[in-house]
């Protein structure tokens, strides 16, 4: 690195990344607005909605743990406990549908419930197409939207 400038802008992207807590990959994603989506059939496990995605995103898209707690707004303890619960499944990445994991990240309802109302109001599935993409009951299904619909 013969350049100076070149050299202050690292030091200054070390300065930030360490006063944010990030890592080079959760950059890398806010740099270039990546959105990852994540395929709709790993719902179909009986596993939980968060170990799930956790397990995705650390095994199929080589993310951090760190990088997954600030993506899904959530504590890194949280994460490597659902990542740990995960860990022996194989998930069927084969589908159709994928979802932005974005939308996982609101707090205010459950991973279900934004999984359930981003697919009726985004995809405009209804209610009996999602539980059957994802295995569930049509009630449970129903609970999930009508919960999330009035948050």
């Amino acid at each position: 690195m013969n350049n100076p400038n070149l050299k202050e802008d690292v030091e200054t992207i070390k300065l930030l990344l360490e006063k944010h807590n990030l890592t080079v990959g959760a950059l890398d994603l806010i740099l270039n607005e990546t959105s990852i989506n994540i395929p709709l059939s790993i719902f179909k496990k009986k596993a939980g909605p968060l170990s799930v995605i956790c397990h995705y995103l650390k095994d199929y898209k080589n993310l951090k743990l760190v990088d997954i707690a600030k993506l899904l707004n959530r504590d890194q303890r949280t994460i490597w406990a659902s990542y740990n619960k995960s860990s022996i499944i194989k998930l069927n990445i084969n589908s159709k549908i994928f979802v932005d994991v974005k939308i996982f990240s609101n707090r205010n309802n459950s991973i279900m419930e934004n999984l359930t109302f981003y697919l009726v109001n985004v995809h405009k599935l209804r209610l009996i197409e999602i539980s059957k993409l994802i295995n569930r009951s049509n009630k449970t299904i129903w609970c999930f939207y009508n919960r999330a619909k009035y948050v």
